[in-house]
């Protein structure tokens, strides 16, 4: 009996190797898309701290609205 070597020898584990490529591809997209969205979340708010902060130092708003505004986006 002589085995040959024919790509079916390994049609099982191919597909499972398969199916595992796929789930960790659909894996890295979807983290890599979720921190997307919370990264960019955060520098808006970053961006809005610093604009309430340049508007407080040129007197624009008083210490008190400064502390509302800031409370609003520190939620």
């Amino acid at each position: 009996m002589v085995l040959h070597s024919t790509p079916f020898l390994f049609a099982p584990f191919g597909f499972l190797l398969i199916a595992l490529f796929f789930g960790a591809l659909g894996y890295m997209v979807f983290k890599r898309t979720n921190r997307s969205s919370t990264d960019a979340s955060e520098n808006g708010v970053d961006r809005a701290l610093e604009t309430l902060r340049q508007r407080y130092a040129t007197g624009e708003i008083d210490a008190e609205e400064y502390q509302e505004r800031k409370e609003l986006l520190r939620r």
